[in-house]
């Protein structure tokens, strides 16, 4: 018996997020919802949030082919095309919706590749290999570059774009659109790693990075705990100045040393907070380099505790297991630093910052930032310093 649209659809959604070339863009593959619209010339299009897909576009596609349509749509809604491209779309419409398309067809193209049939780009898909590891915005400079030498006549791709839709949607809810979206993109991840499925493009788990830069904030807090930099070592020596009887020492570059982070996992903390706190500390990691870092989950009790060497940081998101749930005493914190003997140089504290004005005693160091959340309390860390994520 053949199959309707809405079956199909169901069926290749479904047979994404279980393929082990695609399960990493699961949660998004599940994001908003789905309607099959009757109008004869549409194909398909997004508003950033739900899609749409023309029943006879639909029909004209083979199952592999349905299934990158659905994947493309899908990876509008992950890069938030349609709502933060909007002034490329006012400048040129066009070129927008080209460059979107083929920033999304490569990513597509080389699962593709990988797949052994599993999914096809349709006929008419915008490809071109120049622009792998470009970006939207520089596709789109491009594309406008060559379009004013005399180039080629704009490109249509297989799918549409809701523009009009998208900028129809509320501030609040597009704030709360890209939070879900953040989220889905994170818990995709993880089902990959647990299933030993293939990970998303890098570019999608670049969106997983620090709302605030933490290089300006942590520079500061730092600058007591940094090791070296107006230390001089024998260890290894200045090659330039070797060849005669002395040999001079090499200044050793200042490195941050091992740390706890600890997040605030309580009942008061949202999935939403929890991912948002987790996507703060990997960007954090990347940017400031420590040796190590020991992830402690927290409520009322330290209920994980993570350890990551400096070449492991890469790996944080698709590894970490956030737990937690209960109530809320910082004390718990302290009390695990002490009892196993994690001797941190510094601490940073991650938390909504609902702690009832209490911020522990026995801290093993005074080196601690407490890193507050944007909608957290005001009340201020009576120990070390603080900073709140905008």
């Amino acid at each position: 018996m053949q199959l309707t649209i809405e079956q199909r659809l169901i069926r290749n959604h479904k047979l994404l997020a279980t393929h082990e070339m695609t399960m990493a863009y699961t949660g998004l593959i599940m994001l908003g919802d789905v309607k099959v619209e009757d109008t004869p010339n549409v194909t398909a299009y997004t508003d950033g949030f739900n899609c749409v897909y023309g029943r006879t576009f639909c029909d004209g596609l083979s199952d592999p082919e349905l299934r990158a349509v659905i994947l493309h749509e899908c990876l509008h809604k992950a890069f938030m095309h349609l709502i933060v491209y909007t002034s490329l779309a006012t400048k040129n419409m066009d070129l927008a919706n080209q460059a979107c398309d083929y920033y999304i067809n490569l990513i597509i193209h080389f699962i593709e590749r990988d797949s052994n049939g599993f999914i096809k780009l349709p006929q008419g898909a915008l490809l071109d290999l120049r622009f792998q590891d470009v970006s939207t915005p520089e596709i789109f400079k491009m594309l406008e570059t060559e379009q004013k030498q005399g180039g080629d006549k704009p490109k249509q791709n297989f799918d549409e774009h809701g523009w009009e839709d998208a900028q129809s949607i509320p501030e609040d809810k597009k704030a709360e659109i890209a939070e879900q979206i953040k989220q889905a993109i994170f818990e995709g991840n993880k089902l990959s790693s647990k299933k030993g499925g293939g990970g998303t493009d890098r570019a999608l788990t670049d969106l997983l990075v620090p709302k605030i830069d933490y290089r300006d904030v942590m520079r500061q807090f730092a600058t007591d705990i940094k090791r070296g930099g107006d230390d001089i070592s024998y260890a290894r020596p200045d090659r330039r100045r070797q060849g005669g009887d002395v040999i001079m020492p090499t200044r050793e570059e200042e490195t941050l040393g091992r740390g706890v982070w600890a997040f605030d996992m309580s009942a008061s903390i949202s999935n939403q907070e929890a991912l948002r706190l987790v996507s703060e500390a990997v960007g954090c990691f990347k940017q400031c380099s420590p040796e190590a870092v020991d992830i402690l989950y927290w409520d009322t009790k330290v209920a994980g505790h993570e350890t990551y060497q400096r070449d492991e940081f890469d790996s944080i998101a698709q590894k970490t297991q956030p737990v937690g749930g209960g109530g809320t005493n910082v004390q718990c914190v302290i009390d695990y630093i002490s009892k196993n003997r994690l001797d941190p140089e510094f601490i940073v504290v991650f938390t909504d910052n609902y702690l009832g004005g209490d911020y522990g005693r026995g801290w093993s160091t005074d080196k601690i930032l407490w890193v507050i959340t944007e909608y957290g309390s005001n009340d201020k860390p009576t120990v070390g310093s603080s900073i709140r994520i905008n």
